[in-house]
């Protein structure tokens, strides 16, 4: 998304990053042949993407991405005036960066992440570094005022929209995966997001693979072969909806693998029940 705090990315993507692949590559250069692809906060870019320009993506697949706010940021959150203490406060903590070792998830990448989601979600140029964070820096309580931006974009938020639930209706494929143990309890929201869609006559594909944790996970390792040794499901769609030569954008790279099936199969939903573009700032 564009932010005054980290820089026009969304603009980015889809005004240079389509146009450099379309240019160089030997692309079918259009929405009927053109997927977003995405794990973690790429699968929430996916996802995001797919709501906000449906002119540009005829596809979406989100491997693990981030979804319902309210249970995936909230815990760090509350760990997140602790531990910029532990460094002296925000400013003592964006200069000890480079010397910070290990940098295990709690407290650096903890800290790290929501830091970057309000320079994402709250930008402020008027504020200290640029964003609003959004706990009290003296009490560490929540900000409802700041937290409100955060979950205006939510996925399980935005899919209310008319505009977004018609960008996603008109996919010609919508694919989300989630691990059943992902500790950031993306599965939660994922499984919000496919009860909305089911209510809404959204067809999606939706599994949820027996692993965790969220770091670890690569979704598509866990899709057991078809027979015969072809590709997973997922790559099988891919290639039908983007034709012979697809252009699909990956928010993160991601490592097509076929892996022998798993002690406990996917679960797997169809949703053919319960889809466009936002404001370049929160709602």
């Amino acid at each position: 998304m564009n932010s005054s705090a980290l820089g026009d990315y969304e603009t980015y993507l889809c005004d240079e990053i389509i146009s450099y692949v379309d240019s160089h590559y030997r692309t079918l250069a259009d929405v009927a042949h053109r997927g977003i692809t995405g794990k973690s906060s790429g699968g929430y870019g996916a996802m995001v993407q797919s709501m906000r320009h449906p002119e540009l993506f005829g596809a979406a697949a989100s491997h693990s991405g981030d979804i319902y706010f309210e249970f995936g940021y909230l815990p760090d959150l509350a760990k997140l005036h602790a531990n910029l203490q532990r460094f002296g406060g925000l400013d003592g903590y964006i200069e000890k960066i480079p010397e910070i070792k290990p940098k295990t998830h709690d407290p650096f990448f903890s800290v790290l992440g929501m830091l970057c989601y309000g320079a994402a979600f709250a930008p402020n140029p008027e504020a200290h570094r640029g964003f609003d964070l959004p706990i009290d820096l003296e009490t560490g309580a929540l900000r409802h005022d700041v937290w409100k931006h955060w979950l205006a974009w939510d996925p399980v938020r935005l899919i209310d929209r008319p505009e977004y639930q018609r960008a996603w209706r008109g996919l010609r494929h919508l694919y989300l995966d989630v691990g059943l143990w992902d500790e950031l309890n993306f599965q939660i929201g994922t499984r919000v997001m496919a009860g909305k869609l089911a209510e809404l006559g959204i067809p999606a594909e939706v599994e949820y693979f027996d692993d965790g944790p969220h770091g670890r996970v690569l979704p598509l390792r866990h899709l057991p072969p078809t027979p015969g040794g072809g590709p997973p499901r997922l790559v099988r769609c891919l290639r039908r909806i983007t034709a012979l030569r697809p252009a699909v954008l990956c928010c993160q790279r991601i490592r097509w693998t076929v892996c022998p099936p798993v002690v406990n199969p996917c679960l797997h939903v169809t949703g053919r029940g319960p889809t466009s573009r936002l404001p370049s700032s929160p709602p």
